[in-house]
């Protein structure tokens, strides 16, 4: 990211006994913020291992769509779910 002269803005994961969970209001207060175009996504998620659910997979969609954020997802592994 950084050698295409680009900025990383993130936003962690929450954690909530053991399980991590996406931040939604962080990750739409940062796209707003910084102005983010781009949405790099890990699906499952690496190192978490969390597979997210179509409900949440739908709300991430959502806030992309309300502020034209395209997403890349990385799905790599996604023939062992």
């Amino acid at each position: 990211v950084r050698d295409n002269g680009r900025r990383l803005i993130l936003s962690p994961l929450t954690e909530i006994q053991g399980r991590y969970y996406l931040d939604l209001a962080d990750i739409e207060a940062k796209i707003i913020e910084h102005g983010v175009k781009l949405f790099l996504f890990c699906n499952p998620h690496n190192p978490g291992g969390r597979v997210w659910t179509s409900d949440e997979l739908k709300a991430l969609l959502e806030v992309c769509k309300r502020h034209n954020v395209a997403i890349v997802s990385d799905e790599i592994h996604q023939d062992l779910t």
